[in-house]
């Protein structure tokens, strides 16, 4: 998203500074606002390198779903769309095949209360270690404030329960954005 003069001056003030400039992300997504695309033209000039292999999602699982979002060939190596093409109706069976494998991951609730205290109840029961949990986001300031109230007694049952592991020190402040 970066334009033609800033990448410009980007590689100026890296060149003065002699550091290196390293750039991530793809030509065929957000375009920049300014003139010229300065990553597309940075990629003509010096190449790129394509990341094939998933470091995000560290669970098989999660792997699996990101992967297939891709089309593959009979190998399973991932098919380059430019090089091939998906229908919109291939595309909407491939959302729909990835749906159905999620459903289990949503739950319904009747209302706000039961969602949140479900949330919290499986958050503080799930043996992971606080660091490597997911982190809950809410919209709203009040949301947190709700969520953070709630939380404490369940923060006092963890500690008590000799088969919970307790937080570290470093993890005790509560859900926060």
């Amino acid at each position: 998203m970066v334009d033609a003069r800033n990448t410009h001056k980007l590689f100026s003030y890296a060149a003065k500074a002699g550091a290196k400039v390293i750039m991530q992300g793809d030509v065929e997504q957000l375009q920049p606002i300014g003139a010229g695309s300065g990553f597309q033209l940075t990629k003509s000039a010096v190449g790129d390198a394509k990341l094939t292999e998933i470091r995000r999602q560290g669970k098989q699982e999660d792997r699996e779903t990101a992967l297939s979002f891709y089309a593959t060939d009979e190998s399973g190596q991932i098919i380059d769309l430019k090089k091939a093409s998906r229908s919109r109706a291939q595309t909407l069976d491939k959302g729909n095949e990835i749906k159905a494998r999620l459903l289990g991951t949503i739950r319904e609730t009747a209302t706000e209360k039961d969602s949140r205290e479900r949330l919290l109840h499986e958050y503080f029961e799930d043996p992971t270690p606080m660091q490597e949990k997911l982190i809950v986001f809410t919209a709203k300031n009040k949301d947190l404030g709700v969520i953070n109230g709630t939380q404490a007694p369940l923060r006092r049952a963890r500690k008590a329960s000799p088969k919970l592991p307790a937080q570290s020190p470093k993890h005790r402040q509560g859900f926060s954005l």
